[in-house]
This record gives structure tokens, sequence and C-alpha cells, in this order.
């Protein structure tokens, strides 16, 4: 059954006694957990010809895999949002991507990090149905230093109460984009993460490609602690590369909401300079790294992130996908003539998981919220667990 789906989930994790039994939902659910992967010794001296597709990219590579020309690949853009999925921000979410198509005629995704408190786990459902990306963003959001707790917990409540199994949500994002080094590492390899996307990566002229923790990491850690001490061969970074000003060309920003443009137009700038760093040189992966309440707060860099978009579309090198399909694009590169090769970016696949229940069947939770006192409402599909799930109790029992 589903029920002990927490429960191997953490596999030897150092003598962390942290584990979970969740219920088999009435709709019988079941849980797909991913395998474990390797913690070996760590290694130095990655070279490009020997770390190589589909198991292995060094970290700092600015040239596209297996050699291939800039010009013949596809310019990935991926878009992301982090923390709670919230009812004010699911209307700029059907805003942005209804009716918004790639190249190969599959509707663009997205990738969500998603945070506990106040999320809406129907509509990370319905999200997730629509070929979105779910991933763990921590439960807390805050710096708790409790790794295991904060990725693994979250991933399990994404799985509870949006009903998305393990092995389909594969990566994290550390709150604050501030990483947790070995121990942060530690406990994804052993529950069978397949990437982070926390590492800001330095401004260079060229922007880097994904790479993997085979080997040491060589450019500089921008917020330590990195992990240095083990190799972890499995595990990707989606790199965080800074965006640049447009006005000066000299100040660098982590996420891309870290700069507030004064217009739709300046918004419009801002984005088109970004992305000409990426399409003009060598074509890495552009990311747009925000958050939506960015979007809410700011209308007309909504507007002007509508208008962007739509420009981008217009390219036929384009494609908008999530982070592990631009993962999945570095193990298996593949060229723009021959872009319907690559599995992972049809969308005529079945997606594992129940169907969303609708809204009036949807069951509003209330419970008190752990970290101000006040009344929290969790929307969901699944029932009502006793109590709100949080660190160390993800199915919401009464302890």
């Amino acid at each position: 059954n589903g029920g002990n789906g927490g429960n191997g989930g953490n596999g030897g994790n150092g003598g962390n006694t942290f584990t979970t039994t969740t219920p088999l939902p009435v709709d019988g659910f079941v849980d797909s957990l991913p395998e474990p992967s390797a913690i070996e010794q760590v290694k130095d001296n990655c070279l490009n010809s020997v770390c190589t597709s589909p198991r292995c990219a060094c970290n700092g590579k600015t040239t596209p895999p297996r050699n291939m020309n800039s010009s013949a690949i596809p310019q990935i853009v991926t878009l992301t949002f982090d923390d709670g999925i919230t009812d004010d921000l699911v209307p700029i979410y059907n805003d942005l991507f209804p009716g918004r198509t790639n190249p190969n005629g599959c509707p663009i995704s997205s990738t969500f990090y998603v945070s506990h408190r106040f999320t809406n786990y129907r509509s990370v459902q319905k999200l997730y149905r629509d070929r979105h990306e779910i991933a763990s963003h921590s439960i807390s959001h805050d710096r708790s230093g409790q790794w295991e707790k904060e990725i693994l917990g979250q991933r399990e409540i994404l799985r509870n109460y949006a009903r998305i199994p393990s092995d389909q949500m594969p990566g994290f994002r550390a709150p604050f984009l501030e990483p947790g080094g070995e121990e942060q590492w530690v406990v994804m390899a052993r529950n069978g993460f397949k990437y982070d996307s926390t590492l800001i990566e330095l401004n260079t002229h060229d922007p880097p490609f994904p790479y993997t923790f085979e080997y040491r990491k060589t450019t500089h850690c921008q917020i330590e602690p990195c992990p240095q001490q083990y190799s972890y061969p499995d595990i990707w970074e989606m790199p965080v590369t800074q965006w640049n000003s447009h006005l000066d060309g000299v100040t660098d920003y982590g996420m891309a909401d870290e700069y507030l443009p004064t217009s739709k137009e300046d918004a419009l700038l801002y984005f088109r300079h970004n992305f000409n760093r990426h399409f003009q040189t060598n074509r890495a992966p552009f990311n747009i790294y925000l958050h939506g309440v960015w979007l809410l707060n700011n209308a007309h860099v909504l507007e002007a992130l509508k208008e962007f978009m739509d420009e981008l579309l217009q390219r036929p090198e384009v494609y908008f996908v999530t982070q592990m399909q631009a993962i999945e694009w570095m193990k298996r590169p593949q060229t723009l003539a021959n872009i319907g090769a690559l599995d992972a970016w049809k969308c005529n696949t079945h997606i594992p998981g129940p169907e969303t229940c609708s809204n009036s069947e949807a069951n509003a939770c209330v419970y008190t919220d752990p970290v101000t006192g006040n009344p929290i409402t969790m929307t969901t599909c699944a029932e009502c667990p006793p109590e709100f799930p949080w660190l160390g109790n993800t199915d919401g029992r009464v302890l």
C-alpha cells in the first residue's frame, strides 16, 4: 500500500530517527519513491573529455554538451517560482501559461519550488496535472538547519496533500538561496533527489551550463557552504545564473526579481538584455527565477513578462521547459532539428497520480499556524489531517 511511503524514503539517515507513516488516501493513491543515489569520495580535476553526458558535466563549463554548435541547439528558458502557491497567485499563473506553446506544439512549462504555509495544495495538484514541475522549497522557509525534515518533509507534504508521487518531484531549492553544504546534499542523495537549484554562479561573459557534483565544484562558492567533501555523481545543479543590469551593465542580481523595473518598457529592456546574454553567446539555459508576489505587486512587470514570453515564443529556437526537462536535454542533447527525439519534452505521456478534484470537492482544513498562532487554512483534495502538517509531522497526526 502507499502507507509506508515515508519510511524507506530517508534510508540511512545517520542516526536521525525522523520517519513518517502516511495513511492510504481514499482514492487509493500509491506513492512511488525514487531510488537513493551514490555518495562517494570526492574527485578533483574534472576533464570535459572524461566527464560527458549522460552521466556527467563539469562545473563552470560554458560550451554546449558533446561539443555541439551553439547555433544548432535550442535556447532553453526555465521560468521558476519560489514559495507558497497561494490563492492570490493562482490567477497570475492562469494568465501566464494557458494558450502559450513551444515550437513543438507542447504547452510551455515551469517549475514551482513550493514551501508549505498558505499553500493551496489543490492548486499545486492542478499545476502538476498541467505538466508543470513541483519541487521542494522546505516546509518552514526558515533557517531551521533541519535539512532532512525540511527537504524530505516538504516532498512528503506535497505527496500527501497535492497527491504527487515522490519520484515526480526531483528537485530542491534552499530558502534565500542559502545552501546547506554537505548536510543538504547527503539528504538529497539518500532520498533520491535528482537536482538542486540553489547555487549562484558569478556573472561571466558566457553563462554556465548545468553541471553535476561528481567532481569538486571549482567556481567560486557565492554563499557558503557549498558541497566540497563528497562526490554526488547523480545530482545535477541548475545554477542560479546571475542577472545583469541593463542600465549600467555592472550590477548583478541573483534572482530576476531583485530589481524592480520602473515601467513596463523598463522591464522589457531588462528581460531582453538578459535573454540576449544567453541567446547571442552560447545558448546556455536562460533562467527566469522569481517569486510570484513580484508579479502580483507590480502589474506592469506582469504585463511586460507576458509580452516578453510571447516575443520569445515567436522564435523557433526557444523552449520554455521545466528544470528537470532542461537536465534531460543536458543528458541527451539534441539539435533543434532533432528535438522530437527527446522523450522528456513530449506532452503526450501519462501523468502519474490521481486527477485533481473540483473546487467544490476540495477540503478547506483550518488549523492554528505554528509560526504566528493565527488561524491558517490548507486546501487539499485529500482528507484533512487532525493537525497542521509541520516539521517532523508531515501527515498531521495527533502527537
